[in-house]
């Protein structure tokens, strides 16, 4: 069966709150590469207070820079799988760049990236000088330059096969709310032939995929407070508020109720829009 691939990966950028929520001086900004894929360039700084940070599964591959101090560092961080608590140095101001889910690093496989921290000198032993540049940067966007001349050419990663790369469209396109057998259906291949080469590819299941994606997809709701909770789930294809907290909760440390709670609590502290 013929079957083809026309929308963008990105119907969202994926979220980590604890970068929002837990740091000081929360930056972001998007900008395009040369095969037309968006790429999110951020810069938080770890308060005295905090060396704390959460983070929840996005299906995305992150370079994390340090930019403060000496022995700049910077490391490739794979998508977690379930919420996780990392430990950052306080009093440090951080720069990152997040890659789209389905996107990986260079021409090591994606699947090898999933939980995983590496150096990313060890991966390209070429790039300390370049490290130390936009560490050293002055801000933000001199960084974003820097990173975007010197380190992206580098870093994309290969070609998904055809048929995965469709899936992940679909999936995608759908907030999530697509099952294995219509991906089966689309393209023609046994749901055990679509999972076995999904897994392969991404390092995790087709239907674990896109409940990340829907997780995202209501995560982005909630941040933006553009609804209520029981809106949230008719919108994302939940069976019923329990099954929306679950699922929330399974990628999350938090219930959608208590997010939206910190949220409001943070909104009065700071006395501005947050998002």
């Amino acid at each position: 069966m013929m079957y083809t691939s026309s929308v963008s990966h990105l119907q969202m950028m994926p979220i980590q709150f604890g970068f929002q929520l837990e740091t000081k001086f929360y930056v972001e900004g998007k900008v395009t590469w040369k095969s037309n894929q968006p790429v999110l360039y951020y810069e938080f700084y770890s308060s005295a207070q905090t060396d704390h940070i959460h983070v929840v599964p996005d299906g995305c591959v992150d370079v994390l820079f340090s930019c403060d101090g000496s022995g700049q560092w910077a490391e490739i961080c794979g998508s977690v799988l379930m919420p996780r608590i990392l430990t950052f140095q306080t009093s440090m101001r951080y720069f990152g760049v997040r890659f789209l889910p389905g996107h990986g690093i260079g021409a090591i496989p994606l699947k090898d990236w999933v939980e995983q921290r590496v150096g990313l000198r060890e991966i390209l032993p070429a790039s300390s000088e370049w490290i130390e540049l936009i560490s050293s940067a002055a801000h933000f966007e001199e960084r974003v330059h820097l990173f975007d001349k010197l380190l992206l050419p580098h870093l994309l990663g290969e070609p998904l096969p055809e048929l995965v790369d469709y899936c992940l469209e679909q999936i995608t396109g759908s907030r999530g709310c697509i099952a294995i057998h219509d991906l089966s259906q689309y393209t023609g291949y046994s749901t055990r032939y679509v999972r076995k080469k999904f897994e392969e590819t991404v390092g995790f299941s087709p239907k674990l995929f896109a409940q990340i994606v829907r997780f995202q997809h209501a995560l982005h709701m909630i941040m933006r407070d553009e609804l209520d909770l029981l809106d949230i789930v008719h919108e994302q294809g939940y069976y019923d508020h329990s099954h929306f907290v679950n699922n929330f909760k399974k990628f999350s440390h938090l219930s959608p109720q208590q997010l939206r709670t910190e949220l409001s609590q943070l909104r009065l502290a700071r006395g501005m829009e947050l998002f």
